[in-house]
């Protein structure tokens, strides 16, 4: 690797687009097949620099591909139609692992989200638990996956409701049937290792058999926005006896109730609704997290969250926000890479996002404190020294009555309190006293 490309790299993974572009394309032009890469990811994603131009990406990473660059291999492979791109995979992938394993992070990331979603692969899901390691790692509490069959979630004739500059699938079957292949038996296995890293483990089911294939594994069941108004549906995974988290995002107050009443009177105990915005990205002034407020009111006896899809900002506010107006639970999307492909990673959080918002929800906790208002033990000293007391302003002698003119309260506060100045005047002192003496009870 040249040293120009080297720096290119390292620009890249700091996040300095500005810099690192030009580098790219400079050497892509001149025929580096790497820079080839990277020219392909800023043309299909907008990171502050370049144009989003699909049909440019594809170029870029066929041609690199067809220069013998794996990872454009791999990305071009991820464009294909499914029933392309799995055989294609299967001859690249072995070639990206071995880059993956001498310490390639570009290709540990390609390859990880391949077998993640089971591309090109026989849903090797056991590769992709780098997924879950890093989540635990950072710290989080819950890995939650989707569970679903492309022919039973949507028509072949849905259109895409996402930002396609970001993910330029046209269809929602397209995109669904990208990601697909799992079925009970990867699921189990993410669930025996999720639980292993001591995290609870759940899956949103999209149909019944989902539902029903993932009763004994998951800890919790989560329904999702888009089956608000299922139901039957919701009243079939309310009546399994398991706490069921539900998102609202698209929807009325009234169908939130009505889903509500439905989980309820099918014996469900445990609610937690999530305040959502079914919007991917969700623009900042679109995040609407006063309505974690409205759901606290309107729903006392359940537990309320909040289940994001704001891009991460680098304080990570959005979820403290959430957090300190009530949200008890939070969920976002998780990647081992915001640039990766797909309708997820651009506005996902990656692991040291978590821990940033992990970190926020520990210290607001700490700020936050308790409820009754009391001298805290790092006030004690503080009161004492800080507080006043009542002072005589000239020399007094023993059985002299002291005046009002005779005092004036100043600091420390290890005397009489100047609450007590009109009991104080009309005494006698009892003992001669210099001028600036604190008074105490014993000397009056």
């Amino acid at each position: 690797m040249s040293k120009e490309l080297e720096q290119a790299e390292l620009l890249f993974k700091q996040f300095k687009h500005k810099e690192a572009y030009p580098l790219f394309e400079k050497l892509a032009d001149a025929g580096e097949a790497r820079a080839m890469y990277f020219m392909g990811i800023y043309s299909r994603l907008y990171l502050g620099v370049g144009h989003f131009d699909q049909e440019k990406s594809y170029n870029w990473f066929k041609k690199g591909m067809e220069a013998g660059d794996v990872l454009c291999a791999i990305s071009y492979g991820y464009l294909l139609p499914k029933e392309k791109r799995d055989a294609f995979m299967k001859e690249w992938l072995p070639k990206a692992e071995k880059l993956a394993e001498a310490g390639d992070v570009f290709a540990l990331d390609d390859t990880a989200d391949c077998y993640f979603y089971g591309i090109g692969t026989k849903a090797d899901e056991e590769k992709g638990l780098a997924n879950i390691d890093k989540a635990a790692e950072a710290g989080v509490d819950c890995a939650k996956f989707q569970s679903y069959k492309a022919g039973t979630i949507v028509s072949k004739n849905s259109p895409a409701y996402w930002d396609t500059s970001k993910e330029p699938t046209k269809t929602q079957y397209e995109l669904f049937l990208k990601h697909d292949s799992f079925g009970e038996a990867e699921y189990r296995e993410l669930c025996n290792y999720t639980h292993e890293k001591g995290m609870d483990f759940t899956s949103t089911p999209f149909d019944y058999a989902s539902a029903d294939y993932l009763d004994d594994m998951v800890d919790f069941f989560k329904i999702s926005s888009s089956d608000l108004s299922n139901i039957p549906f919701i009243r079939h995974i309310g009546s399994k006896g398991k706490a069921v988290y539900i998102s609202v995002g698209a929807a009325y107050l009234s169908e939130v109730d009505i889903a509500i009443r439905t989980l309820k009177e099918a014996g469900c105990k445990d609610i937690v609704i999530f305040h959502c915005v079914l919007s991917y990205p969700t623009d900042p002034k679109d995040a609407n997290l006063k309505i974690i407020e409205t759901l606290k009111k309107t729903f006392p006896n359940v537990r309320i969250g909040f289940s994001d899809h704001v891009a991460p900002d680098e304080t990570m506010m959005t979820l403290a926000v959430a957090y300190m107006l009530g949200a008890e639970v939070i969920e976002k999307h998780f990647t081992l890479d915001k640039t990766l492909p797909g309708n997820d990673h651009y506005h996902a959080g990656d692991p040291e996002d978590f821990k940033k918002a992990i970190a926020n929800f520990e210290w607001i906790d700490k700020v936050l404190g308790s409820e009754e208002k009391t001298v805290l033990d790092c006030e004690v000293i503080s009161r004492r020294e800080a507080r006043r007391s009542l002072v005589l302003t000239r020399d007094m002698k023993a059985g002299d009555v002291i005046k009002t003119e005779d005092l004036m309260p100043k600091r420390p506060g290890t005397g009489i309190s100047p609450e007590y100045a009109e009991i104080v005047v009309g005494r006698k002192i009892v003992k001669d006293l210099e001028e600036d003496t604190i008074l105490t009870w014993d000397m009056i």
